[in-house]
C-alpha cells in the first residue's frame, strides 16, 4: 500500500490544476484533506438532486465533482504509465484501498453519485489480493448508510466487484477470494435492491414519484 501522504489542498487549487493538467504535478490526495468544502451543505444539495425529477442543466460544477475529476485525472495518468509499461513514481502510486477510501468519503459524506460512477471505472484496481480487505470497509460503510447514500454506494460496490447477471463471469475470480459472509453480503446487496427506487419499476422512486420527467423539473427552493 502507498503510505505517502500528500499535502492538503484547497478546492481552488484543484480547479487550477484541472485547467492546465498537462502542466500540473498531480498527486492523489484524500478528499477529506481538501479544504474549502462545505460538506453538510453539499450533502443536502446532492440529496435534493438525487430526488429531483427532470434534467437540470443550469448547475455549476460542485465540489464533489471537482474532487472526483482531479482524482480521475490522477488515475488516468497511472493507467497511461501502466499501458506504456513505465514505472509509476513512488509518490504517485494509487492502490485499491486508496480508491475505496476516497469513494466512501465522497459518497457517504458528500452524497456524490458522480464520484460513484467515475471512480468505478477503475475497478481493475480491485484484485484477488485486495478484494476482501476493501470489502470490509465498504460493507461497514454500507451498514451505516441510509436512503439515497446507500443506493449510491450499492451501485459503486456492485460495479467494482462486477457482481450481477450483466457481468457474467467477469467478477468470478475476485468473488471466489471473498469469505462466505462477504459473498453473502454481495448477494444481499444485489437482491435487496434500492431503498429509494421502486423495486419493480426503475422509472419511479419508492414513493411513486417519477424519477425522470421532461415537464416536471425540480424547483430551486
Amino acid at each position: 500500500m502507498n503510505m505517502i501522504l500528500n499535502p492538503k489542498k484547497h478546492l481552488n487549487d484543484l480547479n487550477k490544476d484541472l485547467e492546465n493538467p498537462d502542466e500540473a504535478i498531480l498527486r492523489w490526495l484524500r478528499p477529506i484533506d481538501v479544504s474549502g468544502v462545505d460538506s453538510e451543505s453539499l450533502l443536502k444539495l446532492n440529496e435534493k438532486k438525487w430526488f429531483a425529477t427532470g434534467l437540470r442543466d443550469d448547475e455549476n460544477e460542485t465540489a464533489d465533482e471537482i474532487i472526483t475529476d482531479y482524482l480521475r485525472e490522477c488515475l488516468s495518468r497511472q493507467d497511461k504509465l501502466v499501458s506504456e509499461n513505465k514505472d509509476i513514481p513512488k509518490d504517485a502510486v494509487i492502490d485499491a484501498k486508496m480508491l475505496v477510501d476516497a469513494a466512501i468519503f465522497l459518497i457517504c459524506f458528500l452524497g456524490s453519485s458522480y464520484a460513484a460512477t467515475l471512480l468505478s471505472w477503475s475497478r481493475e484496481l480491485i484484485s484477488p489480493d485486495n478484494a476482501s480487505d476493501c470489502l470490509v470497509d465498504l460493507s461497514e460503510a454500507y451498514a451505516n448508510s441510509q436512503s439515497f447514500v446507500r443506493d449510491i454506494l450499492r451501485d459503486f460496490i456492485l460495479e467494482i466487484y462486477r457482481y450481477g447477471p450483466l457481468w457474467g463471469d467477469e467478477g468470478r475470480e475476485v468473488f471466489n477470494t471473498l469469505n462466505d459472509d462477504q459473498q453473502l453480503f454481495l448477494k444481499t446487496v444485489f437482491d435487496d435492491g434500492y431503498l429509494t427506487i421502486d423495486k419493480n419499476n426503475a422509472r419511479l422512486f419508492e414513493s411513486g414519484q417519477e424519477r425522470w420527467s421532461n415537464s416536471n423539473k425540480a424547483d430551486d427552493s
